[in-house]
């Protein structure tokens, strides 16, 4: 009689911690896959690229192209390739300006363009024929829609970080609020829900 209330009695301790031992689990997975989910998504640069142009449509190649960091002051050039276009990677966020330079053709402009981690902007230069002493100078609002890029982004400004309620001043929250984020877990492999014990020496379950 004793031998049989031991054994129920290790039974139910023993299906207790399955399911204490599987919800750990499942917890550690979860948080697990919204951590690398959110990781892999970041983005820390920013891309400027475009076509350059001139009044008829034509493209220009050769032209010469220079961005530079209005915070900073640092500067890159690159050239049009054959088809007229141009891109400059990796860019830390701020604002930068472009300028466009192709002889007989006037300079070409672009004042502030900001950029936040993430942003992939096009800014198509259109030369006039004239004097490259002239500039045309062009001041426009940022695109709506990024055309060059399917991402769907999101930043979290120092602002949002400082206004918002957060459990824990733990930023994923944040994260978790941002257009387009959900947090799954994965459909196949183990489920952890349906998960059921095997056969053990002591107590049979079922599945």
């Amino acid at each position: 009689m004793k031998a049989q209330w031991e054994q129920s009695f290790l039974c139910q301790w023993m299906q207790a911690n399955r399911v204490k031992t599987a919800a750990g689990l499942f917890g550690v997975l979860f948080f697990g896959i919204l951590t690398v989910s959110v990781a892999s998504a970041q983005l820390t640069t920013a891309d400027v690229l475009g076509t350059v142009t001139d009044s008829t449509g034509a493209v220009v190649p050769g032209a010469k192209v220079t961005i530079k960091n209005l915070g900073t002051g640092v500067t890159a050039t690159t050239k049009s390739n054959g088809t007229g276009d141009y891109i400059f990677n990796l860019l830390p966020p701020g604002h930068y300006s472009v300028v466009i330079d192709a002889q007989s053709f006037k300079k070409v402009e672009f004042a502030d363009i900001a950029l936040a981690a993430g942003d992939r902007v096009r800014e198509n230069g259109v030369l006039q024929a004239g004097s490259t002493e002239e500039t045309v100078t062009v001041t426009s609002a940022p695109p709506l829609l990024q055309t060059d890029s399917s991402s769907v982004t999101s930043v979290v400004t120092e602002q949002s970080v400082q206004d918002l309620p957060l459990n824990g001043r733990n930023f994923v929250n944040l994260v978790q609020i941002q257009p387009g984020v959900t947090a799954t877990v994965p459909t196949t492999g183990v489920n952890l829900l349906l998960y059921r014990p095997t056969v053990n020496p002591i107590c049979t379950t079922t599945k």
